[in-house]
């Protein structure tokens, strides 16, 4: 996911991520760009059952699709 201020047209997009987990939506810079509105609305759009908000300094650790 693109936010809005991040993309080249200036909307929020979804895109691709690098493949290392699936069947959820990540939101990076989570609080610094304050991201919660559009990782729901991406969750929505995309019939998501799962959203995460990642902060810059922190990270998810995920082993056999589960987030550990």
């Amino acid at each position: 996911m693109l936010p809005a201020g991040e993309s080249y047209d200036g909307s929020l997009q979804v895109v691709p991520g690098l493949g290392l987990v699936s069947g959820c939506v990540v939101g990076v810079h989570f609080s610094e760009w304050n991201t919660l509105p559009d990782v729901f609305e991406v969750v929505v759009r995309t019939y998501t059952a799962t959203g995460w908000g990642i902060d810059e300094p922190a990270c998810a650790v995920f082993g056999d699709g589960q987030c550990t």
